[in-house]
């Protein structure tokens, strides 16, 4: 009987001690998820809009022991937001966190050890959620339309102003037939409140089409603003595809003298934007300008306007440049003899006497003049101090005989010279000049012991350099 009471005993206590045993791995283990498993989340506070960023996709990463399976689920969804199930791959997860109204509230993450029915890791997210003013966001391009040559690109700058920093943005682009184009996008650049991208677009096939700028809140992708471009594309273009002709290839002129030459070009599609260049050999012998583009469906023309500067011999090339690729379509030469100027120049006088105060004119004439030449008048004062001078009216315009007035100004005594230049006009290039040296002399009346004076209405008298009283103010 004591023998089988022993057993008894013993066998209680062996239990007792397999029952102890498992629960110290028990408690070994949950300390062991305590300081081993770590919860990590993309954020801890996210700021949401009712309108635009209107979800978050929270991501999360679990590392150390987690049992042999486990779960993550989010403690309370609320009247401020609400999550969905979380999406798990391998120890990662996502859960969607979606604003439903303004307020704030913290959410809670665990991470159960389904093994051990143990919570091993917790994490808080505060969420703050409010309706953004986007009234004042503007959205610029800097072009609504180009025109691409097959595989070549144009870059459009997109500028984003006023946007507020707390707002999310998700910068998208639709493009209508994708056939004809592609695009892409290039890195963001921000500036206080501004925000700046590049859209490259590069042409594929011949066509026309639109690429659709869109500005979106980061989550809802909802659009905030948007804009359109234009494009079309067509092939490429070189010499020999449009036909382009020169009025003339050579022209004499006189320095001063003008030669209009006109540019013409046919077999222009009408996809095809085009610009008229034109490149002179020798810039101090003549120059050029543009004056008249025009373009009538297929053709275009433009004339190109010479001007003679000084004499010598030069060549000016025409050309008509593809806008899109800069391809040369066509172009020509114009050779230019420039001959010393037939105008003769002359000044009514070359000497003059003026008293301070006083005045005296004198006439400048031209003759000879090229009907076509524009002329300048550059006036240089050796003494600015001294003299003041006024030119009068310019008369002889597009003819031979030229003429014009000066009325010079004695302000104080002394000596210096008038320098009187003829230029081409808009250039620096003189083409004659004269000098007429004139002498100040003082004119001030001393009037001794005289206190009255009798003077006829047209008279007058001088009693300083700078002052003349006209006898009828007297």
């Amino acid at each position: 009987m004591t023998r089988s009471k022993n057993k008894i005993i013993i066998s209680a206590v062996m239990t007792l001690i397999a029952v102890f045993m498992i629960l110290l791995v028990k408690n070994s283990q949950m300390k062991a998820y305590a300081s081993d498993t770590k919860l990590k989340v993309s954020a801890n506070s996210i700021t949401l809009d009712t309108q635009y960023d209107t979800y978050y996709d929270l991501k999360g990463t679990i590392s150390g022991d987690t049992g042999s399976s486990y779960y993550v689920y989010g403690v309370d969804e609320n009247d401020i937001v609400s999550t969905n199930s979380p999406s798990v791959s391998g120890n990662s997860f996502t859960i969607r966190i979606t604003a439903k109204k303004k307020g704030a509230t913290s959410l809670k993450l665990c991470v159960k050890d389904t093994g051990a029915n143990k919570v091993v890791a917790t994490t808080y997210v505060d969420v703050t959620v409010r309706t953004v003013d986007i009234s004042g966001v503007e959205l610029d391009l800097s072009k609504t339309s180009a025109a691409l040559e097959i595989g070549k690109s144009t870059s459009v700058r997109v500028t984003l102003m006023n946007y507020p920093a707390s707002l999310g943005t998700y910068w998208d682009y639709q493009i209508g037939d994708k056939s004809i184009v592609s695009a892409s996008w290039g890195e963001v650049t921000k500036d206080g409140t501004t925000k700046y991208r590049d859209l490259s677009i590069k042409g594929l096939k011949q066509g026309s089409t639109t690429v659709k700028v869109l500005i979106q809140g980061m989550g809802s992708k909802k659009t905030i603003r948007q804009e359109t471009i234009k494009i079309t594309v067509d092939k490429s273009y070189t010499v020999g595809d449009v036909k382009m002709s020169l009025a003339k290839t050579s022209a004499s002129i006189q320095t001063g003298e003008k030669v209009t030459v006109r540019a013409q070009a046919e077999g222009l599609p009408s996809s095809l934007s085009a610009t008229w260049k034109y490149t002179i050999a020798d810039t101090s012998c003549v120059s050029a300008n543009w004056a008249n583009a025009q373009r009538n469906g297929s053709t275009a023309y433009n004339d190109l306007v010479i001007t003679g500067l000084k004499v010598g011999k030069t060549t000016v090339k025409v050309q008509l440049l593809n806008n899109s690729s800069n391809a040369v379509l066509g172009e020509g030469t114009v050779t230019v003899t420039v001959t010393a100027s037939g105008m003769t120049f002359s000044l009514s006088k070359t000497k003059l006497d003026i008293s301070s105060g006083g005045k005296e004119t004198i006439s400048v004439k031209l003759e000879n003049c090229p009907t076509s030449a524009n002329y300048e008048y550059s006036t240089i004062l050796s003494n600015k101090d001294m003299l003041h001078y006024e030119l009068g009216s310019l008369t002889g315009s597009g003819t031979s005989i030229r003429t014009a007035q000066y009325t010079l100004y004695g302000l104080k005594p002394g000596s210096g010279t008038v320098k009187i230049q003829i230029k081409a006009k808009g250039t620096d290039t003189v083409l004659k000049e004269g000098t007429v040296t004139v002498n100040v002399k003082s004119s001030i009346f001393n009037p001794g012991d005289k206190t009255s004076f009798d003077l006829k209405n047209s008279e007058e008298f001088s009693l300083s350099p700078y002052m003349i009283i006209p006898a009828s103010k007297c």
